[in-house]
């Protein structure tokens, strides 16, 4: 995992990224001291990125619900889901689909908001409660579910 700051753009704080298989993954993240630059790009390129190591702590301290997200291809201002992790919370509910928009999270809007905002509002330690109201994709209708944040089981 990797703490990742863009230069030029020094009022965005940083965030926690790692990947699994060709996914991003992104946790927002508290500034932490960064070691030496590296280049992220081919030779040339203005964007450097700044990294530092975690503690195993950090790492496993805050879960999601196994559900990815991107903007919207049907509704410029919603944030929908991209797929769902196998064994994952969001999948085994059976509920949440690919295509669907979340529009809050706890009650909070998520409607016209950001990614690195969702994922604070999605994350937290294992085993708690999360509510979240989606916007189905089929139907246009809206409908709540309350999921257990967790890592994903194996089906």
């Amino acid at each position: 995992r990797k703490v990742v700051k863009n230069i030029g753009q020094e009022n965005v704080p940083p965030v926690r990224a790692h990947i699994i298989g060709n996914v991003p993954i992104i946790h927002p993240s508290k500034p932490r001291q960064a070691t030496s630059p590296t280049s992220a790009h081919s030779p040339g390129d203005d964007i450097r990125r700044y990294t530092t190591r975690l503690s195993h702590a950090e790492q496993e301290s805050n879960v999601g619900i196994g559900a990815y997200f991107q903007r919207s291809t049907t509704d410029p201002l919603g944030l929908e889901v991209k797929s769902l992790l196998k064994g994952s919370p969001a999948y085994s509910d059976g509920r949440i689909q690919v295509g669907d928009i979340i529009m809050s999270v706890e009650g909070q809007s998520t409607y016209n908001r950001g990614l690195a905002p969702l994922a604070s509002l999605l994350l937290g330690p294992p085993g708690t409660d999360v509510e979240l109201c989606f916007k189905s994709r089929r139907s246009g209708g809206l409908y709540k579910v309350c999921l257990t944040r967790g890592v994903p089981r194996e089906a």
